[in-house]
C-alpha cells in the first residue's frame, strides 16, 4: 500500500470524508469513487501476494502503466469503466446501485467505505497470478 496514504491513516484521515471536496477539485465525487477503486485493486493485488508483472498480465496492461496506478494517488489516465473492469479480473465484484435523489440533482456516492485492510507479513514466495486466483491445472 502506499506509504503515503498510510501516513494520512496514522496522522487520523479517516476513510469516508471527501479529500477531493475538500481541496475544492472539480469531480470531487467521481475522484472519491475512483480513488476508492482503486484502493480495492491495490488491497486485491497485495491479498493475493502477486507481482506488478504478474498483476498487470492478470489485469491485460503494461507493467509501466501499472506502476502508475500502484504510485499515482489520483488514477490519472483510467476511467471508472477501466478500474471496474480491473477489479472484476481481480477476483472482485463491483456493485453499482442507482436510485431517485433526495434533492434535484443526484450524486455519486462511493457506498462501502470500510477499509481494505492489508495484512503486513513476513517476505514470501510469490504465487503465480493463475494459482493466487485459484485456477486449477488442467488434467491431461
Amino acid at each position: 500500500m502506499n506509504k503515503k496514504y498510510l501516513k494520512l491513516v496514522d496522522e487520523g484521515w479517516e476513510l469516508g470524508t471527501n479529500a477531493f471536496a475538500d481541496l475544492g477539485l472539480e469531480n470531487a465525487e467521481k475522484l472519491q469513487a475512483k480513488a476508492y477503486l482503486r484502493a480495492a485493486i491495490l488491497s486485491r493485488i497485495a491479498a493475493l501476494h502477486i507481482t506488478q508483472v504478474e498483476a498487470a498480465r492478470l489485469i491485460g496492461i503494461s507493467q509501466p502503466k501499472m506502476s502508475n496506478l500502484m504510485t499515482d494517488i489520483t488514477p490519472r489516465g483510467f476511467s471508472s469503466d477501466k478500474l471496474m473492469e480491473f477489479a472484476t479480473k481481480l477476483g472482485l465484484d463491483v456493485k453499482i446501485q442507482v436510485k431517485p435523489a433526495r434533492s434535484q440533482f443526484g450524486r455519486v456516492l462511493v457506498a462501502d467505505t470500510a477499509p481494505h485492510k492489508v495484512r503486513q507479513t513476513k517476505p514470501h514466495r510469490r504465487k503465480t497470478a493463475k494459482a493466487a486466483l485459484g485456477a486449477r491445472p488442467r488434467s491431461h
